[in-house]
Order: C-alpha cells, then sequence, then structure tokens
C-alpha cells in the first residue's frame, strides 16, 4: 500500500506538471468558465432574465457555468490520457517496476485537482460580479458533497474516454461533447421554457438533478432532487471507474 500511494504521489505529480506546461489546457478548463459568467451575465443576462426566475440571473445562471467548468476541467484530461496512451508513454511506463493502476489515479486526482481549482477561482469571480447565495453551514457543506463527487465523476468520465479514444485528435472532442449536455439542461435557463422534446430530455439527463439540487442548496429555489442527483454521481463515478479498468487492461494486453 505504501509503493502504491507514493506511485500515485509520483504519477499524480507527472500528470499536474504536463497540465501546467500546456497553457492551452489551462486557459480552456480554468479561465474559459470565468469568462462564460462574465459574457453570460453582462452580455445576455438582460435579455434572458424574465418572469421564470425567482432570483437575480447571475445567482441562477451562476451553477450552469459550474457545471460547465467542471465538465470541462475533468474533460479536458482525456487529451492528455490519449497522448500517454497513444505515444508510447504508457508502454514506457507498465515496463518499469511500479503500480499500474497508479497511472489511472495519477490522471483522476490531476483532473480533480485542476477542475477544483477551476471551481473556485468561478467562486472568487461570481462573489466579485453579484452572487450572492442564501445558504446555512449545512446547506453549504451538503452542496460542496455534491460539487465534489461531480468533480470526481467527470474525472474518471475524462479519463475513460482518454483510454477509449484511438487518437489524440478524436478525444479533443470530448469536452465539447460534455458542453452540449450542460447546455441541454437546467443550467441556463428553466426547463419549463423548452419545447416538449428538449424538456423532457433535459429533466431526465444526468447534469439537471445536480444542477437543481445545487440551486436549491445555495439559494433555496426550485426543486431539490438530492437522492436523483446522488445515484446518477454514484452511477457515472462506477461506468468511469470500471470503464477506465477495461480500457487499461485492454491497452496494456496490446
Amino acid at each position: 500500500m505504501k509503493r502504491f500511494i507514493k506511485d500515485c504521489y509520483t504519477m499524480y505529480g507527472r500528470c499536474m506538471k504536463l497540465g501546467w506546461r500546456n497553457p492551452e489546457t489551462l486557459v480552456m478548463a480554468v479561465i474559459l468558465p470565468v469568462l462564460l459568467l462574465v459574457l453570460f451575465t453582462y452580455l445576455f443576462g438582460g435579455a434572458m432574465y424574465g418572469g421564470h426566475f425567482d432570483t437575480t440571473y447571475i445567482n441562477f445562471v451562476f451553477v450552469g457555468i459550474m457545471a460547465v467548468a467542471i465538465c470541462q476541467g475533468a474533460m479536458t484530461q482525456a487529451t492528455v490520457v490519449c497522448a500517454d496512451a497513444s505515444k508510447g508513454v504508457l508502454d514506457r511506463f507498465i515496463s518499469m517496476p511500479i503500480s499500474r493502476s497508479s497511472f489511472i489515479v495519477g490522471h483522476v486526482l490531476a483532473a480533480a485537482t485542476r477542475t477544483l481549482i477551476a471551481v473556485v477561482l468561478l467562486f472568487a469571480v461570481g462573489f466579485a460580479m453579484g452572487f450572492r447565495p442564501d445558504a446555512n453551514v449545512g446547506q453549504w457543506f451538503g452542496a460542496i458533497a455534491i460539487i465534489l463527487g461531480f468533480i470526481l465523476a467527470m474525472s474518471w468520465l475524462g479519463v475513460m474516454f482518454g483510454l477509449l479514444c484511438k487518437t489524440v485528435e478524436g478525444s479533443a472532442g470530448v469536452p465539447m461533447l460534455a458542453q452540449i449536455l450542460v447546455f441541454l439542461s437546467s443550467a441556463f435557463v428553466p426547463t419549463v421554457t423548452m419545447v416538449a422534446a428538449f424538456r423532457y430530455f433535459a429533466n431526465y439527463q444526468p447534469i439537471t438533478p445536480i444542477i437543481d439540487t445545487l440551486r436549491y442548496l445555495f439559494l433555496g429555489i426550485g426543486e431539490a432532487r438530492t437522492l436523483e442527483a446522488l445515484l446518477w454521481i454514484g452511477g457515472l463515478v462506477i461506468v468511469g471507474f470500471a470503464m477506465s479498468v477495461w480500457a487499461f487492461k485492454r491497452k496494456i494486453r496490446k
């Protein structure tokens, strides 16, 4: 166990260095959500604000932008993982006397760390722009737990897609797919304003219950779908973990 922890820490440090040495990855994962928050609040907020919101638009849209930050930050790890797996780096690692699973764990921890940094920065900017949550201590702890669980789930999915994609170019489109799922949710507008087909999909896809629950915990508006959110987070973690392990074993067998 001591060796496994040491190997995971070493691999985690390597993955973090790779992230800092790729400024485009840092910009997309950390800076883009901040730009989206400014854009939606100051450019689109006046037009989108109407009778469907029980609070200011910055309060309403903040949780949605945070979902974008989590998906974007975690899913960018797919490109890094795919580059390691397709350019021979993985083959070099498995030939060394290290724990093989540390490769996966290191990438997951790196993705989660970078995503958490993006979320903290987004909170700082959001407070400066007027985001004012109305949550007590218990609700804050509940919201933080859901955020951390969501980050972990998306980090596992990012590593999973990185191992499943055959080329680095193909893995570059994974963050866009995650963002589309966020846009087709209650992130930016209430689902009641959507046409029937999109409303049905938005209500029952995994991102919407998480956003609705966080919005309820922070602001006391909407509906708390806590059980659905936790089930989706747990299911995504299990799928991401299981598929990552399966894809990793398939890679090293080749």
